[in-house]
């Protein structure tokens, strides 16, 4: 499982502030993933879900940023015929 933010906090995904304590399997720009929920250092998270509400609470439009990717449903398939 993949966990994804778009909250960037001090200039800098918030996610980079807690790589190598959340118990992950690998972490990227905003996102960490991992196996097994007994895997996390539930602590970690926690502290990691708390900084993102309040970095949110604290700038509500500031600390958002997304990427440029084109986002596209699932259920937007390309014609077969």
């Amino acid at each position: 499982m993949t966990l994804y933010t778009s909250v960037f906090k001090d200039d800098a995904p918030i996610v980079d502030q807690y790589i190598g304590g959340l118990g992950e399997l690998k972490a990227g720009i905003n996102n960490f993933s991992f196996v097994r929920s007994d895997q996390l250092h539930r602590d970690a998270v926690a502290a990691l879900v708390k900084d993102i509400g309040d970095t949110i609470q604290l700038d509500p439009i500031g600390s958002l940023r997304y990427s440029s990717y084109r986002i596209v449903s699932a259920s937007a398939r390309p014609s077969t015929a």
